[in-house]
Formats: C-alpha cells, sequence, structure tokens
C-alpha cells in the first residue's frame, strides 16, 4: 500500500467511527450541534452574524436522517456516503460555521502586492491539514487590509480551503501567523463555537476521502476548475461526542507522522528503483573491469605476453613506415607490487594512478 492510500484509509476509518473505541457514556454529538444552534442564535439576535438562508439542522429518527431548513423537512438518506456510529451526527459546514466566504484580489491585482506589510495569502501557501507555507508570501499595505478587503481578515482557528487551482487543501491559522488577508483562491470557514467541535478533528475531516471525493465531484468545472462557497457550505460532515473527536485527533497524531515517515522511505525507494537498472549496469561494469565478474584461469596466457605481441607489431608498423612513432608511447608493467611506466628510457612508480588492483 502506498503512504498516501494508507494516510487516505485511516482518515476514513477516523470519519467513519472505526478508529478508536466509542464510549457510551461520552455525551452525543446531538447536544453539541444543539450547542451551536443556541450560539447561532444568540449572535444573530445581538448582531453580531447575520442569519444564513442555507442553514439547516439535521436529526436523526430511528435508522434514519431528516434535514430540516426553513420548516420544511425532507430525508436526506441518499445523500449520506456511511453509517455512523451511536452517538454521532451529520451536519452540515454552513451549520456550524458562523462565517463562510472567500478572499479578493485588491484592486490594481499583482500590480498592489508589496516586499512588507499584512501577509496576503494565495493557494499556494495552504499547505495542507492543517498547515501554512509562508515561505512565499505576498503583501498588502494595511489601508488595503482594513478597507476594501475587510470581508477576508484572518483571524485566529479560522480553517481554510483552496477552492481554484488544486482544490481543496486546508490549513489553519493561528495567533502567530496574523495579520494575514486572502485571495479569492480561498475559502474561510470560521466555526461557531470551538468549544464543541476541536478543529484538528475538523479539519482531519475535511481531508478524509469521502469528503474529498464529494467536493470535487461538486466542483463548478470552468476553464480553471473550482468549488464555489454554496459546494462547501452544503457539504456534510460526521460530527463524534467531542471526548471521541479529541481521542480520533490523538490517535491521528501518532499515527500520521508514521506515515509521512513511511512516504520519505517510500520516495527513497521509488528513486532508488528509478536508479537500479543504470547503477546495475555500471556495477556489472565495475566488476567485470577489476577482474571479478568471471573466475581466473592460471593456465590463462598472460596479459603481458598480449602487450609484448602488440608492440612488437607496432616496432614492425613503424619501421614499415606505416604508423608513426609516438613519443608519448610508454610502457607500464608490475615489479614486486607496484607497477611502473617506462618512457623514453625514464622510469617512474605510477601506483598513485592505480584506480584499484587487478588479479594475477
Amino acid at each position: 500500500m502506498k503512504a498516501h492510500q494508507l494516510k487516505n484509509a485511516i482518515l476514513q476509518l477516523a470519519v467513519q467511527g472505526k478508529l478508536v473505541p466509542q464510549n457510551p457514556n461520552d455525551e452525543p454529538a446531538s447536544k453539541l450541534l444543539e450547542r451551536i444552534a443556541d450560539e447561532k442564535r444568540r449572535r444573530i439576535k445581538a448582531g453580531e452574524i447575520k442569519k444564513d438562508k442555507r442553514d439547516s439542522t439535521i436529526v436523526r429518527r430511528g435508522a434514519s436522517f431528516y434535514e430540516i431548513a426553513n420548516t420544511t423537512e425532507r430525508c436526506i438518506d441518499d445523500e449520506l456516503p456511511f453509517d455512523l456510529p451511536n452517538g454521532w451526527e451529520w451536519a452540515r459546514i454552513i451549520s456550524i460555521s458562523s462565517l463562510l466566504t472567500k478572499g479578493t484580489t485588491p484592486k490594481g491585482g499583482k500590480g498592489s502586492y508589496l516586499c512588507s506589510g499584512i501577509g496576503f495569502l494565495r493557494a499556494e501557501n495552504v499547505a495542507g491539514l492543517d498547515r501554512l507555507n509562508l515561505s512565499n508570501l505576498n503583501y498588502i499595505n494595511e489601508s488595503v487590509h482594513l478597507g476594501e478587503l475587510q470581508r477576508s481578515i484572518l483571524q485566529d482557528n479560522d480553517i481554510l480551503i483552496t477552492i481554484a487551482g488544486t482544490l481543496g487543501r486546508t490549513a489553519l491559522v493561528k495567533t502567530s501567523n496574523l495579520p494575514l488577508n486572502v485571495n479569492q483562491a480561498i475559502a474561510i470557514i470560521r466555526i461557531t463555537n470551538h468549544k464543541v467541535i476541536d478543529l484538528s478533528y475538523l479539519i482531519y475531516a475535511l481531508n478524509s476521502p469521502s469528503i474529498q471525493e464529494h467536493l470535487n465531484s461538486q466542483r463548478k468545472i470552468t476553464a480553471i476548475p473550482n468549488l464555489t462557497l454554496e459546494i462547501i457550505s452544503n457539504c456534510i460532515i460526521p460530527i463524534p461526542p467531542l471526548a471521541e473527536q479529541r481521542r480520533i485527533v490523538d490517535r491521528l497524531e501518532s499515527l500520521l507522522p508514521l506515515v509521512e515517515a513511511y512516504g520519505k522511505a517510500e520516495a527513497e525507494l521509488s528513486e532508488l528503483d528509478a536508479r537500479f537498472p543504470d547503477m546495475l549496469k555500471k556495477s556489472i561494469l565495475q566488476e567485470a573491469v577489476q577482474g571479478k565478474l568471471v573466475p581466473q584461469n592460471p593456465n590463462d596466457e598472460p596479459a603481458s605476453v598480449l602487450l609484448e605481441r602488440i608492440r612488437a607489431e607496432k616496432r614492425r608498423l613503424i619501421k614499415e613506415g606505416k604508423i608513426k612513432k609516438d613519443k608519448h608511447e610508454s610502457v607500464i608493467f608490475r615489479r614486486d607490487n607496484s607497477h611502473y611506466e617506462n618512457l623514453d628510457g625514464v622510469e617512474r612508480c605510477i601506483d598513485g594512478e592505480i584506480p584499484f588492483e587487478i588479479p594475477e
């Protein structure tokens, strides 16, 4: 199994409730979702956030799930990719979020980017899972950040997801990253209540194969494939009890580094496999010229006799005027455990030039 397949298999087990055991004493996820709904109503009433017409509630009745939106109720069993354990619930992303929006390109486009100022994220800065890559960051000035791009000012614990180019890659914004803003290739998910949804669990869930497949199957096809905010808001996430969310995160944080190490070893092995035919060829040739490919036979005529015959033939050809004598020509011979070269009667040891020992 390839490393990415193993990672996907582990994430899928996690969101299906098969990675860690359930505890019947855990507070059920239905209570968490009720607290989120209460918090949203309170903040809407206080004018802190706006009511979203896409908001809905998913409830379980018997073996089926129903969605209630604007007093309309419908069964959504055909939208659900797998069964959930007892105590788990389904929820659409919009229902657990206080904000779901995307970034904007400032007026002037790339011409408005600066060498310093407020960090301005592009899709390439969203590195996957909870990671941001800030090594190739663009910047905008503070007036643009607080003015025309005010809607996409990032906050601590915002979840980012790429919606253009490479789709569905995620990151988590941390206080140490701020201040930051984003362009139109990135969606922002701001969870209503961090106390009842573990953000690390939610990021792992968004990266699970079933949810990634759902997002990509719904993507809007244009010249450049992209995800719409509607697609993201409608995405259904499995929500475990909070205690189980944390158990899942703990288990994933112990397993995924091992998968990553496995992936690195796999990459090294793939590189070795790619280089192996050439390395094998060179190794065989090297064994051949070192006298290690086939056995020696002490009854063979030695190479010194062959070289003497070559020299005799050259002397004959020179004498007949068919070739010219070369002033660089020399004779190499073995004496005791060393090799010497004789050039025009001058003899010198050449052991320093000899790359390896040769057989008798």
